[in-house]
């Protein structure tokens, strides 16, 4: 047997998205010659078999896409509540694919290929161009994030802004055994002057295990505040009631960055103040597999829309010798009642770039509410269905409102 590979994904290649392998054998003219694919996730062990048939063509060629046997692997990761490091749980896999071939009567395996896939995703027309260095970190500068958007100017990524009690996050999918080492944290107050600097050490920057190399760690203001003294070296608390922004660092001594005096800043995270209705703030999974973050400041309206069923019941009653109903009687009684609540959402003016970005929100297959640290996110389901792309000639400024479910239904008594 002969088989030759011609076409396989990518090192790193998103879940989501196509997979192809591609053979040819020189065995194809024999009469019960079929290729046969074995699969394989590392992580559990699974194995799937694919017996697949030649093209009908001359050559023979062997098509399949291993989309339909990745995905279903793959899960997204957010913490909840939870501070420091923390790896992407099953956000990251190692498939391991086997191209081989069945003739008279007999299997013959090929060669393993091993690749990783991650929980992203790439639009129609940007996977044409898909290259996997563009989301891969390595210890190469400029090192390479999880993020939606464009880099704000003298910053490696897009501006982020947090309240009181809430999230945000970074993520880090990396291919080397050392990565981002330490986060660094400068603070400032309004007038631009240095408060402190917080340094959190990466625990998995030496793990040379595969899974520890995507993982994430919460930059909001719950997140630096919640984090414990014994996982910060320096400045302690981070977040105070003077802090109007802070600065995020990428501390890597393997390549020597940042140079001192010479850092440059990974995201400026601007501190807003609350606004005199409830702010509330939605993580949604992003295309690239990290979770964004999108707030809604101005005021918002929380419903709940009630599901009752009845019975008809016989309203007479035998009391003594006498059978009949009174004015109190039922003729009808609730067997159920439930209730689901919503919430009609509205953000602050955005930017076009802010807009860019937050389109991903309604495409989102995973979305929570953050609730703060006392409850948590809670997950939901965003009932739009249109994104606006607007442009600063048709609207300079603009913003969006949304209506958000959570997936929790309340059951209330019967009659």
């Amino acid at each position: 047997m002969a088989i030759t590979n011609y076409m396989r994904p990518a090192l790193f290649t998103p879940a989501f998205n196509q997979q192809i392998f591609e053979s040819t054998s020189n065995q194809i003219a024999v009469t019960d010659f079929i290729y046969r694919v074995v699969a394989t996730d590392l992580i559990t062990g699974e194995i799937q078999t694919f017996p697949i048939k030649k093209y009908p063509s001359a050559t023979g060629q062997m098509v399949w896409n291993a989309q339909v046997f990745t995905e279903q692997f793959v899960k997204h990761y957010v913490p909840n509540n939870e501070y420091g490091f923390k790896v992407c749980t099953d956000a990251l896999r190692k498939i391991r694919v086997n191209v081989g071939e069945y003739y008279s009567a007999a299997y013959t395996s090929g060669t393993n290929y091993d690749y990783y896939v991650w929980n992203g995703v790439r639009r129609a027309l940007d996977w044409t161009t898909f290259d996997y260095t563009d989301f891969v970190y390595t210890n190469t500068e400029p090192f390479t994030y999880l993020f939606s958007g464009s880099a704000e100017s003298g910053y490696k990524m897009p501006r982020g802004y947090t309240y009181s009690d809430k999230s945000l996050y970074l993520y880090v999918l990396a291919n080397a055994t050392n990565t981002l080492e330490t986060l660094r944290v400068k603070t400032y107050d309004s007038g631009g002057t240095l408060l402190g600097t917080s340094d959190i050490a990466n625990p998995y920057y030496n793990s040379a295990t595969y899974t520890d190399k995507y993982f994430c760690i919460g930059v909001g203001h719950k997140d630096l505040t919640q984090i414990s003294s014994g996982l910060v070296t320096g400045t302690y608390p981070i977040i105070t009631s003077s802090v109007a922004y802070y600065e995020l660092y990428d501390v890597n001594t393997s390549v020597g960055s940042p140079p001192a005096g010479t850092e440059e800043p990974l995201r400026r995270i601007d501190v807003l103040c609350e606004s005199k209705h409830d702010v509330f703030t939605l993580h949604y999974v992003a295309n690239s597999g990290n979770f964004e973050t999108i707030h809604f400041p101005k005021v918002s309206e929380h419903t709940e829309e009630a599901t009752k069923t009845y019975v008809g019941v016989n309203p007479n009653k035998l009391t003594g010798n006498d059978y009949s109903y009174t004015k109190f009687s039922d003729w009808e009684t609730c067997i159920a009642a439930s209730g689901k609540e919503a919430y009609l959402l509205n953000t602050d003016w955005m930017t076009n770039a802010q807009a860019a970005i937050h389109r991903e929100l309604i495409t989102s297959p995973r979305v929570y509410i953050d609730f703060g640290s006392t409850i948590g996110l809670v997950p939901c389901k965003v009932t739009d269905t249109r994104a606006v792309m607007n442009k600063a000639w048709n609207a300079k400024n603009f913003a969006n409102t949304i209506t958000v479910i959570p997936s929790f239904t309340n059951r209330y008594q019967n009659g």
